[in-house]
């Protein structure tokens, strides 16, 4: 049986390899951030293949498990065709069911990337 820190791995580095990752995801997942909330595994994976587009690589910093929650500090490093860079840290909590993420909650400096999201968008 995988523990929490397995499954979060194990997504987080499907997730860097474009492999699977959404498989690891409950059909009732919900999400929240500062950028609002989305709801079901449908409308996730849409918003995560959107957000994905400007990613050049994620990475779990750390990670702290207590039953099936776990909280991880991640980096996501972006870029976008203009060449700038940004490293987006993200604070994420994550909730697990029956081997699979039931939940993320996640926090990260909205100012930072909005910012870089308006120089994408002028591209």
């Amino acid at each position: 049986m995988k523990t929490t820190k397995d499954v979060v791995l194990e997504y987080f580095a499907a997730f860097a390899t474009n492999g699977g990752w959404e498989n690891l995801l409950t059909d009732d997942i919900t999400f929240n951030s500062p950028t609002g909330e989305v709801k079901g595994k449908e409308a996730f994976v849409q918003m995560t293949n959107q957000f994905k587009q400007g990613v050049i690589s994620a990475s779990v910093k750390s990670i702290i498990t207590e039953g099936y929650k776990a909280s991880a500090l991640t980096h996501y490093h972006m870029a976008i065709p203009s060449g700038d860079k940004l490293t987006l840290e993200v604070s994420e909590i994550i909730n697990i069911k029956g081997q699979k993420i039931k939940s993320f909650e996640i926090y990260f400096d909205t100012a930072k990337l909005n910012a870089f999201m308006a120089k994408m968008n002028k591209n």
